[in-house]
This record gives structure tokens, C-alpha cells and sequence, in this order.
């Protein structure tokens, strides 16, 4: 056991402060049962031990008695499933042994996996709760569907009161999502990955009689997916809060659809502001706050970039930004992409051009960054902060093209920023 094992009692202290969190939220490892699970034993034993552990993850929740406070104990490798393992008992805990590395890092050593011949249906189904699945890596290939599914049809604890830490969610095969919540209440997902070309890292959707409640998604990593967090269409999710999750080169970081649902978004996301989109038709009752309980809004608009201006001083074109009470954090994010079209018009056949972008408040300029030698296709990216702006105190934005033929060109700006005004910024593109 020491191979596996920091500590003498069989847990490392993750693994402790795990166990004591979750016998707090019903599931109770006091006086439930310890069964092993070895996806690379040869044969089958009983789950007594290490060494006579349930080759399947099935066999192990077979095992299992609700409510009892079961724990399964995964041991590194991986398991292949051709249909979807039934997560139908409450009361348990799916833990990784601790493999040494830091989570969900250490996550894909001990992966269930979807065979290539099971394409139709999700990795695993929970339809009980409470559960917790810490450090293990799911993977799927259903291309409409979840590699995790919770199904949250009929209320009350089903798929609901659950804890899913420390997981990773590669997008390797045909997944449409890492998790697809149908309902589900009282749900925490956390310090987990989503990696890969995913629809969405996490999409909740309602089903025929219940709705997503009071589910938080919180410190987890989105790289690459369409949309991070995503509300499916005509859900209504209730109470949810989004808060602390850092989303990489993903299409739209969090998308609400529009939906009737209510909940919180914030503190404290971190995005790429040089690809993502910070949100995509947020619905009227969800709340964007920041740490000082402010709302946090977002605002695009474009700036267009005059051009053969030699230096900041003969500037005459600014995108200006007036915020109409005190606004704090206020993120400016432009983003340059010159497609093959119309840039042959702008900067001549084979040339390139030298891009200078700036903003302006105080009555002071302050460079942002300089692109020299830009060419045809290429897509660059500048990020400028300014911690706070008094009511009324105008933020101008400022570019410099430098090109050969007289034509300008527009710039796409986008504006995240702290306020308590409800009615946003006062935007005015000037042309003296």
C-alpha cells in the first residue's frame, strides 16, 4: 500500500480533507464500507484489498448500499466501458489514489474511458445522489451527449448533492460535452479541466419536470472549448454561481442563451480576452459581479484606426468610453485580425503595415503595444487595465496605422468593467 500511499491509514491528506468535507454533505465515510477498485487487474476479485480489487468500476457500485457512505478507491490505469456505467446507489465516494502530482494533473492516470465501439451514450450516468468523483479522468465519444451525465429527472436527490473535484475532461474522441447536467440540484464541480474542442465544458439543461438548481461551477480550467459553461436552450437554471474559473481560446467563455434562469457569474473568471468572448446573450436575471458585489458588464464595439498619422500627438481618432458613475477593473481588449480580405486594398499587394495601439485618460496617452511588420492573415491580440475611472471621466481609445493606400480600418473593441450603473458606458466614436 505505500506505493500508493503518503500516509500510514491508506489517504493522503488530500484524500482526508476530502473524505471529512463530503461526510458533511451526506455522504459519510465513517461508516460506509472501502472497496478497490484496479481497472488493471486481471482478474476480478472482491474489493477487499488492493490486491483482490474490482476490475470494473460496475462491480464496484455493485457492491455498494446506498446511504451508506460507501468509498471506491481507484487505482492508476484505465477501463474501457461499451455502455454507460450505472451510478445508481447514494451515498457514494469515487476517489483516485493519490498518484503524487497535483489535480486534476495526475488525473489521467486513472481514466474510464469509452471504448471506439460505444459512441451513443455517456461514460458514466449518475442518477442517485449525493455522490462525489474526485481525480479521475473521464473521456466519452457520444457526439450529442456527455462523457458525465447527471440526470436529475424527478427532483429532489437524484443526480443532486454531488461533488466533482479534482476531474479531467480531455475532448479526445466525439464528446459533445465533459458535463451534461439534466437537472440536478445542490451540485459543486470544481478544480477539474475541460481540454478540447467540446460544444461546451459544461452545458446544464432542464428536463421534462425539473430544473438545474442551485449548482455551482467554480476554480475549474476551460481550454479550447466552443463555450465553456454553456445554459442549453429554453433551460431555466435557478440560483446557479459561476465564480473563480480561468477559460483559454474558448469560442464564448460562458453563454446563458437568453433563458428565463437566475444566478450569479463572478468573481473572479479570468479570460482570454484576445479570443473569448466574455458572454453571449446573457439572460436578463443573471447577475455579473465582480468582488465588491458591483455588477460586471461587458461592452464591443469597434475602433476605427485612421491611418498615415506619424505620432500621438496628431491623433485625431479615439473611440471614447464615459462611465456614468465610478467604474473599477476596467479591462480593454483589442483584437487584430487582418483576413485576406480587403488587406491588399489597405496595405498593398505583398506589404505589410505597422499598427500602434494606445488609450488616453487623465489627459495623458499611454501605449498599449506596437505591431510592426503585420502581414496578411495574421491575428494579434493587446490587453490594457485601468483600475478605476471617476464618473463622467472620459477613457479614449487610440490607433495608428500606418499603411499605403488612404482607407481606414475598424478594430474590434471589447470593454470589461466594474460599475454600479446599470445603464453602462456612455460610448462616442469621435472624427474631429
Amino acid at each position: 500500500m505505500n506505493n500508493y500511499f503518503h500516509r500510514k491509514d491508506g489517504f493522503s491528506d488530500y484524500q482526508t480533507n476530502m473524505l471529512k468535507n463530503l461526510s458533511r454533505g451526506g455522504v459519510n465515510p465513517g461508516k460506509g464500507k472501502h472497496y478497490w477498485y484496479n481497472p488493471n487487474a486481471t482478474v476480478s476479485g472482491n474489493g477487499a484489498s488492493p490486491s483482490n480489487a474490482f476490475q470494473t468500476l460496475a462491480e464496484a457500485i455493485a457492491a455498494c448500499e446506498s446511504n451508506r457512505g460507501d468509498t471506491i478507491h481507484m487505482l492508476p490505469g484505465s477501463e474501457n466501458v461499451t455502455s454507460a456505467v450505472a451510478w445508481n446507489k447514494a451515498g457514494i465516494t469515487l476517489i483516485a489514489c493519490d498518484y503524487g502530482g497535483g489535480w486534476p494533473d495526475a488525473a489521467e492516470r486513472f481514466g474510464i474511458y469509452a471504448a471506439a465501439s460505444y459512441t451513443d451514450g455517456p461514460v458514466i450516468e449518475v442518477t442517485s445522489g449525493p455522490f462525489a468523483i474526485i481525480g479521475v479522468e473521464i473521456w466519452g465519444r457520444n457526439a450529442t451527449g456527455g462523457s458525465l451525465e447527471l440526470d436529475g429527472e424527478g427532483g429532489g436527490f437524484r443526480a443532486g448533492f454531488g461533488l466533482i473535484e479534482g476531474c479531467r475532461f480531455p475532448q479526445w474522441g466525439t464528446a459533445a460535452y465533459g458535463i451534461e447536467a439534466g437537472a440536478g440540484a445542490h451540485n459543486v464541480i470544481r478544480h477539474c479541466a475541460f481540454d478540447g474542442a467540446f460544444d461546451a465544458g459544461v452545458q446544464f439543461g432542464s428536463t421534462v419536470s425539473n430544473n438545474p438548481d442551485r449548482n455551482t461551477v467554480e476554480n475549474n480550467y476551460f481550454r479550447d472549448c466552443t463555450k465553456g459553461i454553456e445554459h442549453k436552450a429554453g433551460a431555466t437554471p435557478h440560483d446557479f454561481v459561476y465564480r473563480g474559473n480561468t477559460f483559454i481560446a474558448c469560442g464564448t467563455c460562458i453563454d446563458t442563451n437568453s433563458n428565463a434562469g437566475d444566478g450569479i457569474v463572478g468573481p473572479g473568471n479570468s479570460y482570454d480576452y484576445t479570443v473569448c468572448a466574455i458572454a453571449d446573450s446573457p439572460g436578463s436575471n443573471v447577475e455579473w459581479r465582480d468582488g465588491f458585489g458591483d455588477s460586471v458588464k461587458t461592452l464591443t464595439d469597434t475602433i476605427q484606426v485612421d491611418i498615415d498619422q506619424a505620432d500621438w500627438t496628431t491623433q485625431q481618432t479615439y473611440l471614447t468610453f464615459t462611465p456614468k458613475t465610478p467604474a473599477r477593473n476596467i479591462m480593454i481588449a483589442l483584437d487584430l485580425d487582418l483576413d485576406t480580405t480587403g488587406f491588399d486594398d489597405l496595405a498593398g499587394v505583398g506589404h505589410t503595415i505597422d499598427l500602434s495601439l494606445g488609450v488616453e485618460f487623465s489627459g495623458e496617452i499611454k501605449r498599449i503595444q506596437d505591431f510592426p511588420q503585420v502581414t496578411k492573415g495574421d491575428v494579434r491580440g493587446a490587453l490594457f487595465q485601468v483600475n478605476s475611472l471617476g464618473a463622467g471621466v472620459p477613457l479614449k481609445v487610440v490607433g495608428i496605422l500606418s499603411a499605403e493606400n488612404a482607407a481606414d480600418y475598424d478594430i474590434p473593441v471589447v470593454i470589461l468593467y466594474e460599475s454600479a450603473d446599470t445603464a453602462g458606458l456612455t460610448v462616442a466614436e469621435l472624427t474631429v
